[in-house]
């Protein structure tokens, strides 16, 4: 497998402000010292992991893939080549964001992708301004992203077969009585993590249904909780417990109108044993959607 991790995310904004303020003062993620457009946050040794640059409307932008080495890089720039799809390796942008070698892409639903080798690791040591306990990070990449897919089945072949992820599980999900089951697709990356990259078969009008922080304890989690009921930030999906990960989470609205995911326990997994299954419900208990109709708590 060629995906070592999930190693940034990128977000557009007019309003770097109220991003900076969630997620150093809610989320706890320390301010990254980065040069580069807009502002960088770090959660682990990384330099950064998440970066929120100036943009007229709010948008996800892009997901950073690290891969295992220079041979796993040009090997994937081959498959996307003989499958038609993008593969531009740019230097300048490779330097902006602190790595060796980057090459821009996009999957069939038009989810942007940057496959990079050589990121920098600032080695400072980690202290949230939050008190959140830690983050589990390192090398098993940023968390997860959940990405739409409205044309779910192409997206999955590119994601499988050209970028190189595997399948973990496969689940329906319905999103409001009356409308139809909506599947999802989960993959990992060559890590423990249970999926790097999710697929949901829906549109979403920030480019991103939500996007995963696990933290290294569950009392982390409660006072996340708290300390977004004192900031007034929107719980859109209360505490539970997902069916296939086992992530004991919740979801809140971020600035961007995309959600974040913030939990911990997430499962482990030795991949040389595992087999891909179909789970037949989300959850063991709670997530308790609350809402807006247009973002699934997945």
């Amino acid at each position: 497998m060629s995906v070592a991790a999930l190693a940034y995310i990128i977000f557009e904004s007019p309003d770097g402000e109220a991003w900076a303020a969630f997620l150093e003062r809610t989320v706890g993620l320390a301010p990254a010292a980065f040069a580069g457009p807009g502002r960088y946050f770090r959660l682990d040794d990384a330099a950064w992991r998440i970066n929120v640059r100036p943009g007229a409307r709010e948008r996800f932008a892009v997901a950073g893939l690290e891969l295992a080495g220079d041979a796993a890089l040009d090997a994937c720039i081959a498959r996307l080549r003989e499958a038609g799809a993008p593969a531009e390796e740019d230097a300048a942008l490779a330097a902006e964001r602190g790595v060796l070698r980057l090459v821009r892409s996009a999957d069939p639903c038009g989810n942007a992708i940057e496959l990079i080798v050589g990121r920098t690791l600032g080695y400072e040591h980690f202290a949230s301004p939050a008190g959140v306990s830690g983050f589990v990070a390192g090398d098993m990449g940023l968390g997860h992203v959940v990405l739409p897919a409205p044309e779910i089945e192409a997206a999955k072949r590119f994601w499988l077969e050209v970028i190189g992820l595997g399948l973990t599980d496969t689940m329906s999900f319905t999103l409001a009585p009356g409308a139809g089951p909506q599947k999802l697709y989960f993959m990992h990356a060559d890590n423990a993590r249970h999926h790097s990259v999710a697929l949901f078969e829906a549109p979403s009008p920030t480019g991103l249904v939500h996007f995963m922080l696990e933290a290294a304890a569950i009392d982390d989690v409660g006072r996340f909780i708290d300390r977004c009921e004192r900031d007034g930030v929107h719980i859109a999906s209360q505490f539970g417990r997902h069916s296939n990960d086992r992530m004991m989470s919740v979801y809140v609205m971020t600035p961007g109108g995309s959600m974040l995911e913030f939990g911990c326990d997430g499962l482990q997994i030795d991949w040389r044993s595992w087999i891909p299954t179909t789970s037949l419900v989300p959850d063991l208990w709670g997530h308790k959607f609350m809402g807006p109709p247009s973002a699934p708590a997945i």
